[in-house]
């Protein structure tokens, strides 16, 4: 496990930027810095980079139209994260996922966000690649709105993957009479809403049934 939990402390101000027609144009890069003056931002995020570059030899004009960006980075002190859609089939390595040297030179940190394997809709993959100390190993994250714990963020290791669902099924493991969502949640350490997906998944599994108590393991099932 990389950490339990990560708790999401206030949130900072959020300026959204609707115009359209944004490009790296030297104009337009004017603008931004005087924007960039205005609110000073920690962090600029641009979505998507087809769209702010032109599409005749794509990758390498990208590199090229971007190198301001590391200019206003350095002399704002902020950093910036452009998203983009990986190739088709792409290799997970930082070599293999933009298909493009260019880019790859251009790229100081890559974090690339994939669905994980039979996962939930509210659980990723985190990729990430740094230019100075390559790749790093995944990292599965989950995100969690409790009505009682508020937004929190699950990291887990990939390898450790199924380590939320066999705890559920420990616990329930060692108390033969059955036990409440809350009591499972409290024993098992995994906040209310992920015992209650768990939970859903195994009942329609017929790995575990409904009980005065709760919820039990059948005397006839096993854990595998």
């Amino acid at each position: 496990m990389v950490s339990e939990h990560m708790a999401v402390s206030q949130l900072p101000p959020v300026h959204i930027v609707t115009e359209r027609g944004f490009t790296l144009g030297i104009d337009n890069l004017r603008r931004l810095e005087d924007k960039i003056r205005e609110v000073r931002p920690r962090v600029i995020v641009i979505d998507p980079l087809y769209s702010i570059t032109s599409a005749e030899d794509f990758m390498m004009r990208a590199a090229k139209d971007m190198m301001p960006l590391k200019r206003l980075r350095d002399a704002y002190d902020c950093a910036f994260v452009i998203a983009a859609h990986t190739k088709k089939g792409a290799e997970l390595s930082r070599e293999g996922l933009w298909g493009s040297q260019f880019l790859n030179a251009f790229l100081e940190t890559g974090w690339q966000i994939r669905g994980r394997q039979d996962g939930e809709w509210n659980q990723i993959q985190l990729l990430r690649h740094f230019k100075s100390s390559g790749q790093l190993p995944p990292i599965n994250m989950e995100f969690l709105l409790d009505e009682e714990e508020g937004y929190k963020i699950a990291l887990s290791d990939p390898e450790e993957e199924d380590a939320p669902q066999d705890a559920v099924l420990r616990t329930l493991s060692d108390c033969p009479t059955g036990l409440s969502t809350k009591e499972i949640a409290e024993r098992a350490g995994l906040s209310q809403k992920t015992v209650q997906r768990r939970l859903k998944k195994f009942q329609k599994a017929g790995l575990i049934v409904t009980c005065p108590a709760g919820y039990m393991i059948p005397k006839d099932t096993t854990e595998q």
